[in-house]
């Protein structure tokens, strides 16, 4: 795989339902830097939709469901 965390990330939020950043941040021991950085890879990818803004961005896997691990595997 391209990069295992960002597929750490997408499990994660996929076993969760939803995810805030900070949450991610904490159940993978990364830095809250580390995984927005990740995060925004994945949403430009059309993987991840951000449905909640409050308290903040609350993270779940799109429409693409399995499909986007093959697409996190295959981007640069």
């Amino acid at each position: 795989m391209s990069d295992p965390t960002r597929a750490s990330l997408l499990m994660e939020i996929e076993r969760a339902g939803e995810m805030t950043a900070t949450k991610l941040a904490e159940r993978l021991g990364l830095t809250a830097n580390n995984v927005y950085h990740h995060l925004r890879v994945i949403k430009r990818l059309g993987i991840l939709e951000e449905p909640r803004i409050v308290p903040g961005p609350t993270y779940v896997v799109g429409k693409e469901g399995p499909r986007g691990l093959a697409v996190v595997a295959s981007a640069p």
